[in-house]
Parts: C-alpha cells; structure tokens; sequence
C-alpha cells in the first residue's frame, strides 16, 4: 500500500497563480457552486477552508469568505472569517443572493432571450437532457428553467 502524500503538498501541486488578480486558482476538482474540493484522510475538504487551516489557523465553525469573490481563488490574503450572517450580507451584496432572480444574478448562465428559447425547446418536447449538453450546463440548471425556478 502506497504512502499517504502529504497534503499541503498535495495543495500546492494544485493551485496556479494568477500575478494580474493575485488569486491563486484551485485547478483540480471543483464543487457544484465552484469551490475548490480535496480530500483529507478521505473526507471531503474545501480548499479556501484548507488553505486557512494551513496559513493561518483553524476556522472552526466560522465561514471562510472571498474579498475577490472567485469562488475557486485559495490565496490566503483573498480570504477572511465571518459568521453566517456576515456571509449571508457578502452573498446580497455581491448580487450573488437567490433574492436576485434571472439576469440580475451575477452567476446567471442565460438571459432571459435565452431561457425563453429553452423553454420553447422543452416545449416541443426536446428533453432537459439534450438541452443541458447542447447549452454546456448540467441537467438541473435546465429541469430548474422547466419549473419556473430560475437559471443559475
């Protein structure tokens, strides 16, 4: 059985600096919302969280947040602790709240034009499916615009 590696190491054979925006990008596995994801003594492990532990300190039970908002930077200098409710209020003001419905929402993945369209193609019976693989998005994104619950 081979050696557990050790992973700090294994953090950094995994993040690519960026010097323009200073980010340091996760490039291996991310989250469905595009966090960067690794595992520790076989438990899944944010890798902003892993970043902290390992630059400053232990989180705890506090939120781990981005100043630059790039949900897969690891740059310790990018991060901050808040609570939930610090979180919530960063989320509302960087427009990323589910409160901000369609193409106000930053991570919107179509315009309106668009969904209008993909609506017209459940329509005619094209399944979410082959919508998802035509458009690049994962199925639910589509099965959400088909009940009316937005398109992020």
């Amino acid at each position: 059985m081979p050696a557990k590696r050790d992973p700090v190491i294994r953090f950094f054979e995994k993040i690519e600096r960026i010097p323009e925006a200073g980010c340091w990008v996760w490039t291996a596995g991310l989250d469905a919302y595009g966090y960067g994801a690794l595992g520790i003594d076989g438990r899944p492990v944010k890798a902003h969280r892993f970043s902290w532990l390992i630059h400053k300190n232990d989180p705890g039970q506090w939120h781990v947040l981005h100043r630059c908002d790039v949900t897969c930077c690891v740059n310790p200098d990018h991060l901050f602790l808040g609570s939930h409710l610090v979180n919530m209020a960063d989320m509302k003001a960087k427009r990323r709240a589910r409160g901000f419905a369609g193409e106000t929402n930053v991570r919107a993945k179509f315009t309106a034009e668009q969904v209008a369209q993909i609506r017209l193609l459940i329509q005619s019976g094209q399944s979410c499916n082959s919508i998802a693989k035509e458009l690049g998005v994962v199925h639910s994104t589509i099965t959400r615009i088909k009940r009316g619950e937005g398109w992020l």
